[in-house]
């Protein structure tokens, strides 16, 4: 499975909408989307340290953000960031990695002064 950069930033936003600590995110609860693909999906947030999951019968439960999940979420809120951050890596003809999506961030942040 490729991994999908918009379906990431959606899941962070959804998991960080959560109105309490106790709540959680499963694949099946998020509309338009495979609930295979999107527990994939948590899992490699999970393996990131980006978010903390537990697996529950063959499901990836997201519980929360975590620090780290948070700072990317802070940088890539915004559509005019992320919208600009992911049109940086294109022009340049870049792969978008964790580690490239920070460095766009951060230059269409710099950009944004």
């Amino acid at each position: 499975m490729r991994r999908d950069w918009e379906l990431v930033r959606a899941l962070l936003l959804r998991l960080e909408a959560e109105e309490s600590s106790s709540a959680h995110l499963v694949a099946q609860s998020l509309a338009g989307f495979d609930a295979e693909f999107v527990g994939y999906h948590l899992d490699l947030l999970d393996q990131a340290g980006l978010i903390v999951a537990r697996r529950a019968g063959g499901t990836v439960v997201a519980l929360r953000l975590t620090w780290a999940g948070h700072e990317l979420l802070d940088g890539i809120r915004r559509d005019s960031i992320w919208n600009r951050a992911n049109g940086l890596l294109r022009e340049k003809g870049l792969e978008v990695t964790l580690d490239t999506l920070k460095l766009a961030v951060k230059a269409a942040v710099e950009a944004a002064f």
